[in-house]
């Protein structure tokens, strides 16, 4: 475990400085952007596999 926080510590020095929660949440939303950005069908069909199923009567 040490190890791949080492590994992760190392390929993205901003992630291991993060002190509060916003700014985790932060990056978290930059990256999601990002994502969006450069692979969208990727990102919509990420979003409906993790989206909850509607209930019809």
């Amino acid at each position: 475990m040490a190890d791949t926080f080492k590994t992760i510590s190392n390929l993205f020095p901003p992630f291991s400085n993060i002190t509060h929660p916003l700014e985790g949440c932060f990056y978290l939303l930059i990256i999601a952007f990002a994502i969006r950005w450069k692979w969208p069908r990727t990102w919509n069909r990420l979003l409906e596999r993790i989206s909850a199923d509607i209930e019809k009567d």
